[in-house]
């Protein structure tokens, strides 16, 4: 990474966002960030961009300083722009799996874009997102791995797992979406081609079966 120069402008037009940078959060930590920099006066840590002035790390400086109407300092440099952001971001606040899948998603990788419509999806809105990425995927170890490295393959049979757990939850409670859980009923489904999920949760009921 060469370093071409150093500046600091109010020209915040001048800045351009990398098409699959991760999603910029006006949250908690963000209203925090604007506080300190608002303290020394503008950002101690100058944002990297490329010739082209789009930001490879810092986004949400960017964006603080932008509200706070401060002149933002910045690093230009020559590199690897996608690359170098995903580095560099690893060290300042991690990209997590969701931020991976948008990635791939503004890529338009046909397997994340399935993958997030079932994440987005308002039936599946209160099970646990690792259950969403390990149902939907066509193996069964190292999803976020997979998911991180661009190599996510989407499969439609995660709609049985889910939808049976559905029914489950009727009559055990929301336990069942309990990882543990979830995954043994996903093995058996697997395993078994005669297993009935309407006849077990039929003799749950029936047997008054709880957790």
């Amino acid at each position: 990474m060469e370093t071409i120069k150093y500046g600091e402008t109010k020209r915040y037009d001048l800045f351009g966002y990398i098409h699959n940078n991760r999603k910029i959060r006006f949250d908690n930590k963000f209203e925090m960030l604007c506080e300190q920099i608002q303290a020394t006066n503008g950002n101690t840590v100058p944002i990297i961009v490329d010739t082209n002035y789009l930001v490879i790390d810092g986004q949400h400086r960017l964006e603080a300083c932008k509200k706070l109407n401060l002149p933002i300092a910045y690093r230009m440099v020559s590199a690897d722009s996608e690359r170098l952001m995903i580095t560099l971001n690893r060290t300042q606040r991690p990209w997590s799996t969701d931020d991976f899948i948008n990635k791939y998603v503004k890529q338009g990788n046909h397997q994340y874009e399935q993958l997030q419509q079932q994440l987005d999806c308002d039936t599946y809105a209160k099970i646990n997102r690792s259950l969403i990425y390990e149902f939907f995927s066509s193996t069964a170890r190292g999803v976020h791995r997979e998911i991180k490295d661009g190599n996510y393959e989407f499969t439609p049979r995660g709609h049985v797992y889910l939808s049976s757990l559905k029914m489950l939850s009727d009559v055990l409670g929301k336990d069942v979406y309990k990882k543990s859980f979830a995954r043994a009923l996903k093995n058996i489904i697997n395993r078994n081609s005669h297993f009935s999920i309407e006849e077990f949760a039929r003799k749950c009921e029936t047997n008054r079966v709880y957790f």
